[in-house]
C-alpha cells in the first residue's frame, strides 16, 4: 500500500496498467452500488449492481481526457485519502477509492461519504467521480433514472 508520497494517480494516463476504482453504495440498498473503473488505457467502465441485477456502461476517454481526469485526482490527494474508521450515520454509506496496477492492490481506503462535508478533498474526488459517471452513463447514474425507485 502506498503512504501518500508516491505520484501513481498522475501517471495513470502513462500506464496501461494502473487503474482507479470508486465505488460507492451496497446493492441491496437503495439506488445499489456503483462502481466506476478507470483504466490507463483510457477504458471506463461503470457497474451498477442493483437487488441481484447488474448493468454495466462502457466509454473511452481520449488521452487528453484521461490526463486531466488522473491529474484532477492527484492535485486532490486521491493518494492521501486513508480509511476512516468512525461511527457511521445511520444509512451513511462507504466510498471505496483504490489503485491497482496488474491486480495488485496499491492503494485503498474507505470512507463513510458524509466525510465529504468535512474534507474537500474528499468531496472534490466525488464531484470528480459523479460527473464521470454521469457522462459515461448518459446521465442513468449516479442520479438519474437507474437510480430512481422502482
Amino acid at each position: 500500500m502506498t503512504d501518500g508520497s508516491s505520484d501513481l494517480v498522475r501517471r495513470l494516463a502513462d500506464d496501461p496498467d494502473l487503474m482507479i476504482e470508486i465505488s460507492e453504495g451496497i446493492e441491496h440498498w437503495e439506488t445499489g452500488e456503483i462502481t466506476l473503473t478507470v483504466a490507463g488505457s483510457g477504458a471506463v467502465e461503470v457497474r451498477h449492481r442493483r437487488a441481484g441485477e447488474e448493468r454495466r456502461y462502457e466509454r473511452r476517454l481520449e488521452p487528453t481526457e484521461l490526463a486531466r481526469f488522473a491529474n484532477r485526482l492527484a492535485d486532490l490527494g486521491f493518494e492521501s485519502l486513508t480509511t476512516v474508521d468512525r461511527d457511521q450515520a445511520r444509512d451513511e454509506l462507504t466510498v471505496t477509492l483504490s489503485i491497482r496496477q496488474r491486480g495488485e492492490e496499491l492503494h485503498r481506503a474507505e470512507i463513510p461519504a458524509g466525510e465529504r462535508e468535512d474534507d474537500l478533498r474528499f468531496a472534490g474526488v466525488l464531484d470528480e467521480y459523479e460527473s464521470l459517471v454521469d457522462r459515461v452513463t448518459e446521465h442513468d447514474l449516479p442520479y438519474g433514472p437507474a437510480a430512481g425507485p422502482r
